[in-house]
């Protein structure tokens, strides 16, 4: 059983799984109905992984690919320790009934995926569509290597977009009452999401973006080329010399684009840019930080079974991303918690605040500021 599930998850999934029959295409049931198979699809997945590459490697803690693979495998309750040694509960190997059940969901969620994909057409399903996709590639992912990346940057780029729209969007603007800010910058702007939130909010008299992929860059540019107060820039962060001070420096999911001294190098380049009573809001995912999950949900919501549910549906999809990040080559580090927290000591920042940036507690907008 993965971890933080209550014993009535998998009668809810049955329940959703039933009761997806009766809706139509585009209706929530069908959401459901994927969302009910996402543990069982991700099961096969790793399944597939270990076929792949277990005749070449244990299953030992050689790397972070390998870390992460470990982590998404007691996730989802798959793994056990043996003489010392981890290894798949046996069931998952040579139990044919469960295999079954398994790849009855997997085939669900693929089928859906290859054969009516022209039929989602709402923003939900069309998240869903990406996201099935991403996970995807973990089908190809090595053990002892990185691999080339599968999808384009636009692709990341616009998973990123969708996922602002429909989780991040609202407790976003939370932060952004918090803060006030008048002068922002937008570090790895993407399609201009947070932009486009910003234009729309009283007191803000400039806005700074920088984006490192030319050709979103210079569609930023055409697209505000008729808004006076914002600068797009396309150069690395750590190239870039600004003069002014910002009240609001927004870094979102691009911390795992750089490398640890990198991201030093970076917090000690924003110290001088962010004014007295300024803030740096980082949105960004971690492992192995239930605690604080459940912690900052207990601020916000009651713990109730339906809470329990998604997030157990959210961190399976969590840990997955996880290794996808270790995976590929596009990103130089993986998220972790620990080291996150020894760069803000490192460059005399510390966190002030955590809001969620979902209503599933998958990522936290960390406000941050001087000690």
């Amino acid at each position: 059983m993965s971890k933080y599930r209550s014993n009535q998850f998998n009668k809810t999934n049955d329940v959703i799984k039933g009761l997806s029959k009766l809706g139509d295409f585009n209706s929530s049931l069908f959401e459901l109905s994927i969302f009910s198979r996402m543990e069982n699809f991700i099961k096969v997945i790793c399944l597939k992984i270990y076929s792949n590459n277990i005749l070449h490697h244990k299953l030992s803690q050689q790397n972070d690919i390998m870390c992460s693979y470990l982590d998404l495998l007691d996730q989802l309750g798959m793994l056990e320790i043996v003489d010392g040694e981890n290894r798949i509960k046996e069931s998952y190997l040579t139990d044919e009934r469960l295999r079954r059940k398994l790849e009855a969901d997997y085939n669900y969620v693929v089928n859906n995926y290859y054969d009516r994909k022209h039929k989602f057409k709402t923003r939900l399903n069309k998240y869903l569509l990406s996201l099935i996709e991403y996970l995807l590639v973990l089908e190809g992912i090595k053990l002892d290597k990185q691999i080339e990346p599968a999808l384009s940057d636009s692709f990341y780029s616009d998973l990123g977009s969708q996922a602002f729209e429909l989780f991040n969007k609202k407790n976003f603007s939370k932060v952004v009452r918090e803060i006030k800010p008048s002068s922002v910058l937008d570090i790895g702007c993407g399609n201009g999401n947070f932009i486009d939130y910003f234009i729309k909010q009283d007191g803000i008299t400039t806005i700074t973006g920088i984006e490192l992929q030319s050709d979103l860059a210079k569609s930023l540019k055409v697209k505000y080329q008729n808004q006076k107060n914002i600068n797009i820039y396309s150069e690395n962060i750590l190239k870039l010399t600004f003069k002014e001070e910002f009240d609001f420096i927004n870094i979102s999911y691009m911390l795992f684009y750089l490398s640890y001294q990198e991201q030093i190098s970076l917090f000690s380049k924003l110290a001088n840019n962010l004014s007295d009573k300024g803030r740096i809001v980082i949105c960004q995912y971690f492992g192995n930080i239930e605690d604080l999950q459940i912690e900052v949900s207990k601020k916000y919501k009651k713990w109730k079974f339906i809470d329990r549910y998604k997030f157990s549906i959210s961190q399976n999809v969590l840990y997955s991303e996880l290794l996808l990040n270790s995976s590929i080559k596009s990103f130089d580090t993986l998220p972790q918690y620990d080291k996150f927290i020894n760069v803000l000591n490192i460059t005399g920042f510390e966190i002030k605040e955590v809001y969620p940036a979902d209503d599933n507690f998958y990522s936290f907008y960390f406000i941050v500021g001087r000690k």
